[in-house]
């Protein structure tokens, strides 16, 4: 379920980058906030909030820093990484999005408290990814 709720935020989000919105509206979950939390807290969308209904969070973008982001571990394909193997891939990408034993969180705060987990979703940002 975690998943799938992640996969509809990334790819509303990313729909909306390629279209240039000014605003999108990401399903209301637990997981949506704190992916959203995270890309407010790193400057890379304006700001957030509860729509009307209480149903939908409402992003508010510029988009004048590229942004993308992936899915690493799916339903289909399960991935976990020690805290050396995070180590490792820390240097690839700018933010990572880890569930770990502490909840959620990034892979800046898995690598501090010594972490492995399941990284959930890359975001690179700052460059252009060609796919």
């Amino acid at each position: 379920m975690q998943q799938a709720q992640i996969a509809q935020t990334v790819a509303a989000l990313n729909s909306g980058y390629n279209a240039k919105l000014k605003s999108i509206k990401v399903p209301k979950c637990e997981i949506s906030e704190i992916l959203l939390d995270l890309l407010y807290t790193n400057g890379l969308i304006g700001s957030y909030h509860a729509n009307f209904s209480g149903l939908e969070f409402v992003v508010h973008c510029d988009w004048t820093i590229p942004l993308k982001m992936n899915m690493v571990s799916t339903p289909g394909q399960r991935i976990y990484m020690s805290y050396v193997q995070l180590r490792k891939s820390y240097r690839s990408c700018p933010l990572m999005l880890i569930s770990t034993t502490h909840g959620i969180r990034t892979h800046a705060y898995a690598l501090e408290h010594r972490l492995g987990g399941e990284p959930l979703v890359m975001v690179h940002f700052g460059l252009v990814i060609q796919n």
